[in-house]
């Protein structure tokens, strides 16, 4: 966890070397080197360590070096909180498919945090998903009667 496969690759001499190995890489994985570290999921928006290539979530790697300082979150190596985008991770999981954790239904990896919102199973067995918004606070009848009597005190308004 932490470094997709194909962050071993080493550049080549032909172009159609590169995206071989780019191939043979992509096929070796499992779903599993697309999770983050951090927060066991599906990577959102993957970045990678300069110095020793680990993969994580944009967010929680922002997260984990703000609260922890400039080190990588797996093997305490320096990092920056400016670490550039794995944008090679980001174009396989857009090729990838793989399983959601809860039903079994097969999803390219790049929309599997979206199917999670709405996936029943999903949501009973973890929960609302890390990314997604909370949902909206709307009062209570209770609450709203107080606020209509305490503004009526206040206002010295009675009908």
């Amino acid at each position: 966890m932490g470094s997709v496969c194909s962050s071993s690759l080493e550049p080549v001499g032909a172009m159609n070397n590169i995206w071989d190995a780019a191939e043979r890489s992509l096929d070796s994985c499992s779903e599993e080197d697309y999770d983050c570290p951090i927060c066991q999921d599906v990577l959102k928006t993957p970045i990678r360590t300069r110095n020793c290539r680990h993969v994580f979530c944009k967010n929680c790697f922002r997260l984990a070096v703000r609260a922890q300082g400039p080190h990588c979150p797996l093997c305490r190596g320096p990092v920056s909180e400016t670490e550039k985008r794995a944008i090679d991770v980001q174009q396989q999981m857009r090729e990838r498919k793989g399983q959601c954790r809860a039903c079994g239904t097969t999803k390219f990896l790049s929309k599997m945090r979206v199917h999670y919102k709405s996936c029943r199973k999903y949501l009973e067995e973890y929960g609302t998903p890390l990314d997604a918004p909370p949902p909206p606070v709307t009062p209570t009848t209770q609450e709203v009667s107080r606020v209509s009597v305490d503004t009526i005190h206040m206002t010295g308004y009675h009908t």
